[in-house]
C-alpha cells in the first residue's frame, strides 16, 4: 500500500509541475453513443437458436475543460448473462478525469484497459466479435484505477497502470491490485506491442464490512503476457497475437493460452471483406477454435452492416450485425 501511495504522489507532482500558463481552449462538451445489434441463426439446431438481439448500447458525454484537462463518462447497457434475473442492466463503463501534456497523459477513474486497444483498432469489428483478450476473459474491458501513457519518440510509446483488477462491474473490497506495463512500436503502418500484467492474490475475505478473515486456501497471483504484430495500409490489414494467462482466476496451475489471426481487404472505402481465426487451449489440453468470415458495407459513415458466418468447433452460425454510432 505504501508503494502505491508513493507512486500516486509522484504522478500528481509531475502533473502539477508540467502545467504552465498558456492560452487555454474554450470549454466544450459532446454527447455520443453506439449501438450493437444483430440477427443470428444456428444451422441444424432443433431448438431454434435464432432471433434478433440488442447486444450493447452505449451513451456517453465528453467534456474538454482546457488544453490539459478533460473528462468522460460512458454508460453501458447490455445483457448481464444467464445468472441475472434482468434482461438488461446499466453499468458505468467509463468515468475518468484525463490530464495530457505534449506526449504524456494520465487517467484517473474507470477507463478502458490498455491490454487490447491496439488489437481492437486493427481488428476493427468489435460490434461483430470482441478481441481475444476480452472475448475469453483474459482481462476486463475497463477497470478502476490510474494509468500513465508516454510517447518518448516518434515510433515508441510506453504505458502503465494500477487498477483494481476486477473490472467495472464490481466494487473492490480487498487489498489487491493489477499492475500492467506495455510497450508499442509503430512505423509506416507496422505495429508491434508487448504487454504484461500481474494481479496480486487475495488471501482474505470480508466477514462483514469491517472484519477480514484469512482464507483456508490462499490464491495464487494471476499473470498474463501478450505479444501482438500487425500491419495496416489503405487497401488491407493483417494482425496476429499470442496471449498467455497463468493461474486463471487465481487458481494454482490453471493456465490458458491462445492465438488470434485476423485480416481485412478493402474493395472501397465503404465495402470490405474480413476473416479471423482463434485458437484457445488450457493446461488440460482442452481447446476451442473459432472461424469468422464476413463482408461489411457502410452506406454512411455512422452505420456499418455485416453479414458473416461463424464456425465454433462443430457449430455453424449465420449473423447479421449492425453498428450505429453518433
Amino acid at each position: 500500500m505504501k508503494k502505491l501511495q508513493i507512486t500516486l504522489a509522484i504522478l500528481l507532482i509531475s502533473m502539477v509541475g508540467l502545467c504552465q500558463d498558456v492560452e487555454q481552449k474554450q470549454p466544450k462538451g459532446k454527447i455520443y453513443g453506439t449501438i450493437f445489434s444483430n440477427f443470428h441463426y444456428l444451422f441444424g439446431d432443433e431448438n431454434h437458436y435464432e432471433g434478433f438481439e440488442l447486444k450493447r448500447a452505449y451513451l456517453g458525454y465528453k467534456y474538454q475543460f482546457d488544453n490539459n484537462f478533460s473528462a468522460k463518462i460512458l454508460l453501458d447497457a447490455g445483457n448481464p448473462g444467464e445468472d441475472s434475473k434482468y434482461e438488461y442492466t446499466v453499468f458505468v463503463k467509463n468515468a475518468f478525469l484525463k490530464w495530457s501534456k505534449n506526449d504524456i497523459s494520465l487517467r484517473f477513474g474507470i477507463f478502458t484497459t490498455n491490454s487490447f486497444i491496439e488489437q481492437q483498432r486493427l481488428w476493427n469489428h468489435r460490434y461483430v466479435y470482441q478481441v481475444f483478450v476480452t472475448q475469453y476473459h483474459f482481462d476486463n474491458s475497463a477497470d478502476l484505477g490510474i494509468s500513465f501513457d508516454y510517447k518518448f519518440s516518434k515510433n515508441f510509446s510506453f504505458d502503465a497502470s494500477i487498477t483494481n483488477g476486477e473490472g467495472y462491474k464490481k466494487i473492490q473490497k480487498n487489498d489487491k491490485y493489477k499492475y500492467s506495463l506495455g510497450f508499442s512500436y509503430k512505423n509506416k503502418g507496422f505495429i508491434a506491442r508487448l504487454y504484461a500484467d500481474i494481479s496480486t492474490k487475495n488471501d482474505y475475505d470480508f466477514k462483514n464490512e469491517d472484519i477480514l478473515v484469512r482464507k483456508e486456501d490462499p490464491n495464487e497471483d494471476q499473470q498474463s503476457v501478450l505479444f501482438f504484430l500487425g500491419y495496416k495500409s489503405e487497401k488491407f490489414s493483417v494482425g496476429g497475437e499470442y496471449n498467455n494467462l497463468s493461474n486463471f482466476n487465481f487458481r494454482r496451475g490453471e493456465n490458458v493460452d491462445g492465438y488470434s489471426i485476423y485480416s481485412t481487404y478493402n474493395f472501397t472505402k465503404k465495402q470490405h471483406i474480413y476473416g479471423r481465426f482463434d485458437n484457445l487451449s488450457d493446461s488440460e489440453n482442452n481447446s476451442l477454435t473459432t472461424l469468422i468470415l464476413g463482408y461489411e458495407i457502410s452506406p454512411i459513415s455512422h452505420i456499418r452492416i455485416s453479414p458473416n458466418i461463424r464456425i465454433v468447433e462443430d457449430l455453424n452460425f449465420f449473423y447479421l450485425n449492425l453498428k450505429i454510432q453518433f
